[in-house]
């Protein structure tokens, strides 16, 4: 999966990982998931992405 992410509740954490090839809606996708969280902290790690690619 080029978008994931995981919640630590006790930490009050979330951190994102970008890998490969990543479509836009992907990204839509992570800050709709994010709505319920809240206030927690949020980290993204996009060292592993190669490029955000759109369908031709």
């Amino acid at each position: 999966m080029p978008l994931s992410w995981t919640i630590s509740r006790p930490q009050r954490l979330v951190i994102a990982v970008a890998r490969g090839d990543v479509a836009p809606h992907a990204f839509g996708a992570y800050i709709e998931a994010m709505q319920p969280v809240g206030p927690y902290r949020r980290m993204f790690v996009v060292s592993g992405m190669s490029r955000c690619s759109t369908p031709h």
